[in-house]
């Protein structure tokens, strides 16, 4: 056998080990090309951008540019939080990466975090800044310290375990999601690092790194970029979970007495979203919020315009350019624009020729999106005849709190909204004249929120009943919301009894229908319940009225009480739901003290959930053969539950179903009475 060379076998090694160490050696750091220049870009955010980012912002500064930019170096030397909305493609984003780069490089900051809807979404801004500093030549140039020892790594991550400078390791990190700058001594942001995360990673609390000297860091700057979209921001609870997350877990990053920079950069898709409430002061005063919009109002002369966009839109029907608009609004430029001043004048297209030809272009696209995106004023756009809002609601505070009934209130009345997660009920005080008091309302389960969605309810039905089963489910909920709402012994203020005199139940959803009936039927006090059903009746729906009195039909104030001894024993109410709804938009209305005003106990706090479902729909007037009906459609977006607004109209329905006549718009059936003929009429009548 052979003897090993061990001699020669440690001269190999030895002479490997020489090799990777000649590698992974960067050697002297380039002397920095011009000091001047980095020196200026130190101090200024706004010539940072202008001397190293050409690329990028190479258009001419609008105002709010320099606000923002200015906003940006008050954040990071102060520590102040920001929260910006500009119109959208006006470069917030990377206006704000450009920033936290800045903070970094400079020393001014040794820890930045970037936040955004997702993870996926945050890598993203992450890998830019990693682009910038591999490839910006510039940057190279003036941060040697910084872009040197990346660009030797030639886009090889392996090489950053072994790479040194001097002998020392660099301990760059340059992985998905991580950027740990080079160590390199006497740089400001030696070892310094940005992390990338979704806004609800797991990952988001108690962030820190060690540093090689033994210190431990905290992130001190956030850059926060759009943290919601169109789903998350029209759910109430997804709102609140995230508004919660940057007050409390990215806020909480920064260490003991260390003031956190926050940059947010957001887009108000709704209101009351997560933007809507970072950029409001009075809610978030924390937050230094800056809005602005893309124009500050539309043109006076929209009459003009909609003859620019008349033939803007038959040159794109027919393939061509849009040259006779464009010169159609050269023409009459001064007096198209007037009244209307864009935020950054220099922001169009090759073939327009101003900031406002932009801004109406957008305009005309998509009205809806412009307002949201471009004008950080998101509207309702649709043609509302009728709404309830909150305006209408606390002009009916009565400021009694709930449970309260006036010595006044003749009867009470309840109704339940079966639903798949929740029963939803109202219980309502009325009088003769249909003046009523909104007493009390809920659900079941109780919800351990003031604001929720059925969707997001917890606990839910199947939790109370331990049961997977919908029929189980719902059974064993109207038995126990039955009885809560029965079995208290009620009392006026005067300390009279009085009691409820009809509840009724929606038996409207027909995977429940035989279930509310078969509930009905074998409930102790049937005689209190009615199944109710609410139709929706348009300009061209057979009308209420058509129905004829019979055996089986009783005609109320649009409703009817149709008897099926067999199947409902109490019968069944089938109801108008568009015009019961007007009703309830004109009783909250009302002056208090008419006859028919309809108040509400409890306090605002209280009523936030009611406010949201009674103010969920807006009506529409149709007409047809000349018949002119208002029809209620749900809002277009924002808050969509209507479910308290349903039981409030049933519970109103249930009044007028126990004889109480609203005088403003009662109308008593006219009885049709047989005219008595006599023998002389019937005389002109006979055969000659």
């Amino acid at each position: 056998m052979a003897k090993i060379d061990l001699t020669h076998r440690l001269r190999s090694q030895e002479q490997a080990q020489r090799r990777l160490l000649s590698l992974s050696e960067i050697g002297e750091l380039p002397a920095v090309e011009n000091e001047e220049r980095r020196a200026r870009a130190c101090e200024s955010l706004k010539y940072f951008c202008e001397c190293y980012f050409k690329s990028l912002f190479y258009l001419k500064w609008s105002e709010i540019h320099l606000n923002v930019i200015s906003a940006i170096e008050k954040a990071v030397s102060e520590g102040t939080l920001q929260a910006l909305a500009l119109p959208r493609g006006s470069g917030k984003t990377t206006l704000c990466q450009c920033g936290i780069l800045w903070a970094i490089l400079t020393g001014k900051r040794r820890f930045g975090v970037l936040v955004a809807n997702n993870q996926g979404r945050a890598n993203q801004l992450l890998d830019d800044l990693k682009k910038w500093l591999e490839c910006n030549d510039l940057l190279l140039e003036d941060f040697p310290e910084v872009c040197y020892p990346i660009r030797k790594l030639e886009g090889i991550s392996q090489r950053q375990r072994s790479q040194t400078y001097r002998g020392e390791k660099t301990a760059i990190d340059w992985k998905a999601g991580i950027l740990r700058l080079p160590t390199i001594a006497d740089s400001p942001s030696s070892g310094s690092q940005i992390i990338a995360v979704g806004l609800t990673s797991s990952g988001l609390r108690g962030l820190s790194v060690a540093t090689r000297d033994g210190q431990k860091i905290r992130p001190d700057v956030v850059l926060c970029d759009d943290p919601q979209d169109a789903k998350s921001a029209a759910s109430l609870e997804q709102t609140n979970t995230r508004e919660r997350l940057i007050k409390s877990d990215l806020l909480g990053l920064a260490g003991p007495g260390q003031k956190m920079s926050m940059l947010i950069t957001a887009t108000i898709i709704q209101e009351d979203d997560l933007a809507d409430r970072l950029l409001n002061r009075s809610k978030n005063p924390d937050f230094y919020g800056i809005k602005y919009k893309l124009v500050d109002q539309l043109p006076a002369r929209l009459d003009l315009w909609a003859q620019y966009n008349d033939m803007r839109v038959m040159a794109l029907e027919n393939g061509e350019t849009n040259e006779e608009a464009t010169a159609f609004y050269r023409d009459h430029r001064q007096e198209m624009d007037t009244g209307c001043t864009p935020s950054w004048p220099d922001r169009f297209n090759a073939d327009e020729i101003s900031g406002v030809q932009y801004a109406m272009n957008l305009y005309y696209r998509d009205k809806l999106s412009f307002m949201t995106e471009y004008q950080n004023e998101p509207v309702d756009l649709s043609p509302s005849v009728s709404t309830i809002e909150k305006t209408t609601i606390d002009n009916s505070l009565t400021g009694r709190p709930l449970g309260f009934i006036p010595n006044d209130v003749d009867f009470l009345t309840a109704f339940v909204d079966v639903h798949k997660y929740l029963l939803y009920y109202v219980l309502c005080g009325f009088r003769r004249d249909f003046t009523g008091v909104v007493v009390d309302f809920g659900t079941y389960p109780k919800q351990r929120r003031r604001l929720f969605k059925m969707t997001e309810a917890t606990p839910n039905l199947f939790d109370a009943a331990g049961s997977e089963s919908l029929n189980t489910a719902i059974w064993n909920g109207l038995e126990c919301l039955t009885s809560d709402i029965l079995e208290p012994s009620y009392e006026r203020e005067d300390g009279t009894a009085i009691n409820v005199e009809k509840i009724g139940i929606d038996a409207g959803w027909g995977a429940t229908h035989d279930l509310v009936l078969n509930f009905i039927k074998q409930h102790p006090r049937k005689d209190l319940f009615f199944p109710s059903l609410g139709k929706y009746y348009s300009a061209t729906s057979r009308q209420m009225d058509d129905y004829k009195p019979s055996k089986k039909v009783t005609r109320g104030d649009a409703w009817i009480y149709w008897r099926d001894a067999e199947r409902a024993p109490t019968g069944q109410i089938i109801f108008d739901a568009n015009a019961w709804k007007t009703r309830l938009h004109i009783a909250l209305n009302a002056t208090p003290g008419d006859p028919g005003k309809l108040s509400l106990n409890g306090t605002p706090d209280d009523l936030a959930i009611l406010v949201k479902h009674l103010s969920s729909e807006y009506a529409l007037q149709d007409v047809a053969g000349g018949v002119t009906r208002d029809v209620w459609k749900a809002r277009e977006k924002g808050w969509r539950d209507n479910h308290f607004l349903d039981c409030l109209t049933g519970a109103m329905v249930a009044a007028s179903f126990n004889g109480a006549r609203d005088p403003r718009t009662f109308q008593e059936p006219q009885k049709k009475t047989r005219k008595r003929v006599t023998f002389n009429d019937l005389r002109q009548y006979s055969v000659r």
